[in-house]
């Protein structure tokens, strides 16, 4: 389901998180306690008391209230309805809502730009339902509104928020139909002008057959009273603007029929801001990719699709054209940029050609000693760099510390067996560390000696709020990695995986494991004292 592909897209490059709003540990307090909702969307001003009671008024009620009140007034009742969800009051808002324009981002700013999606995916579930239920309810009450003619509202943009496949294949329904609409309208016109010729026609010869004339000009009439044009929707421009996850075919096929009734007529469009593409293979890739407004594309993904060096060749064209791309994941593909330079040299040309491109992740690509080649042409420097388990070299790391792209915010080089570069990966970490918020070092295969250096180094990043270095070490290693974390000023979370001593080969009593388990994690939280928060993985073998 696109709502639960949400929640784990929202850790990828298309989402960028807002640093500056958590730069302290004292921001951790009630982090885990669901409180975002009642923190950013109600606050005790007098309007916003009035507010909470007025959406929370039987709907009659609020209806004739509706009526009288300024627009200015919309606002609050609207962040009002927002949480607790009061399904009726949104209804009756959006019904009313006595602007053009409707911008879900206004309202939910921060909701899931926070850190708290790379650390705690309870919460961020919390999030992803509300969210969905947000775009939901929204949507639907904006194009119910629309057929009943009772909305000013024309344009509504819901980027930023999930939206379920049901809701793209309701909207691009109507799109269509809007289309079909304009189409009948069309030839009704064209029909009624025959008819019109044909009464002139009549009017010339009447005197030659006045009686069957009179008949005909009748006939005529009553045809003209039976074609009437209609509209289900408001006969002016309508735009929905939003972010697509799309991994269902049927789903597909809809949008697609929306996008080619928008190329012929303009009277419903979707536009789309960021386009997330899972398992649809190359062929409707460039398909759909055909078919959008490419000025419009800020962020695109396209995690497995099974893109391969021959069908890349095919995409980069498309991918030339985005102009205001900012964000780019081809993670998770088949991709050798080793064993063919000449697809290297075109991916280095695209992404140099992408001159708002500052988000990329290249994960699961082999590009060991590439990295300059490709990443040398961008202008920007890269806030956002994901190199998981990309086979890179001593040459690559050497290439980023000499980069501009030291400037980096997030970088995440997990699963590249970096311990046999340590001393260039140190480097390269203290170059960054003056701009680091999230560091992602996973399952490097670090020995204890190079880990715990590691940790000295992000200790002394005076914007690091998240480290994460799971791997195979022991309690031991943890423990001295706590006692120089906990002396770090920024730091809002540790990620880690359990140690390799806690799993006892000989002892099968699953409760004993698992209060050796509940013992270190008691161990390191006396050490850090609640500073930051701890995040402890399973170790897979």
């Amino acid at each position: 389901m696109a709502d639960f592909t949400f929640l784990f897209n929202r850790k990828g490059a298309l989402y960028p998180l807002d640093f500056k709003t958590e730069t302290t540990q004292s921001k951790l307090k009630n982090r885990f306690k669901n409180d975002w909702p009642l923190n950013n969307l109600l606050d005790s001003t007098l309007v916003h008391l009035c507010s909470k009671v007025l959406v929370n008024l039987p709907a009659k009620q609020l209806d004739r209230i509706l009526d009288i009140i300024p627009a200015e007034l919309f606002v609050p009742l609207f962040k009002a309805s927002l949480y607790p969800v009061r399904d009726n009051a949104l209804d009756i808002i959006i019904n009313k809502w006595p602007y053009k324009s409707l911008k879900m981002s206004k309202f939910l700013s921060n909701m899931f730009s926070s850190l708290v999606v790379l650390y705690s995916d309870a919460e961020m579930g919390h999030r992803t339902r509300l969210g969905v239920k947000y775009s939901a309810d929204v949507v639907h009450s904006f194009i119910d509104a629309l057929r009943n003619r009772k909305t000013k509202l024309r344009y509504l943009d819901v980027t930023g928020l999930p939206i379920a496949e049901i809701i793209i294949k309701y909207v691009a329904t109507h799109c269509r139909l809007a289309q079909k609409e304009y189409q009948r309208n069309c030839l009704i016109d064209e029909y009624l002008q025959n008819v019109t010729d044909l009464e002139t026609l009549c009017d010339k010869s009447k005197n030659e057959e006045e009686n069957s004339n009179v008949n005909k000009s009748a006939q005529i009439s009553n045809l003209r009273s039976d074609l009437k044009k209609t509209t289900s929707l408001p006969d002016e421009q309508l735009i929905f603007k939003f972010d697509c996850i799309l991994q269902e075919r049927a789903t597909f096929d809809e949008l697609m029929g929306a996008l080619e009734a928008n190329a012929g007529n303009n009277r419903f469009c979707m536009q789309i801001c960021k386009l997330d593409l899972l398992c649809l293979g190359k062929s409707n890739i460039i398909k759909l990719l055909d078919k959008l407004d490419k000025e419009l594309i800020e962020g695109l993904r396209l995690q497995y699709n099974s893109i391969t060096e021959e069908s890349i060749r095919d995409i980069i064209p498309y991918l030339s054209q985005l102009r205001n791309l900012r964000a780019l994941d081809l993670s998770c593909n088949l991709i050798d940029y080793r064993q063919n330079s000449e697809v290297s040299r075109q991916m280095a040309d695209v992404l140099g050609s992408l001159k708002h491109l500052n988000r990329l992740d290249l994960s699961g690509s082999p590009l060991g000693g590439c990295l300059s080649s490709l990443l040398s042409g961008i202008d920007m420097p890269l806030q956002y760099l994901s190199l998981h388990s990309c086979g890179l070299t001593d040459t690559d790391l050497f290439y980023l510390s000499n980069s501009k792209h030291v400037l980096v915010e997030h970088l995440d080089l997990s699963e590249n067996r970096l311990t046999r570069f340590s001393d260039s990966l140190i480097l390269l970490l203290k170059k960054c560390a003056p701009n680091l918020n999230v560091l992602e070092l996973d399952d490097n295969r670090f020995d204890c000696i190079d880990y715990l250096t590691i940790i000295c180094v992000a200790r002394k990043m005076p914007k690091l709020k998240l480290l994460a270095t799971k791997g195979t070490f022991e309690v031991n290693d943890h423990l001295l990695g706590a006692e120089f974390l906990q002396h770090s000023n920024s730091l809002l979370a540790w990620r880690i995986s359990l140690p390799i001593d806690v799993y006892d080969p000989n002892e099968t009593d699953i409760v004993a494991q698992e209060a050796q388990k509940r013992v270190f994690v008691e161990r390191i939280n006396a050490i850090i004292k609640d500073k930051f928060k701890l995040v402890v993985n399973e170790l897979f073998f």
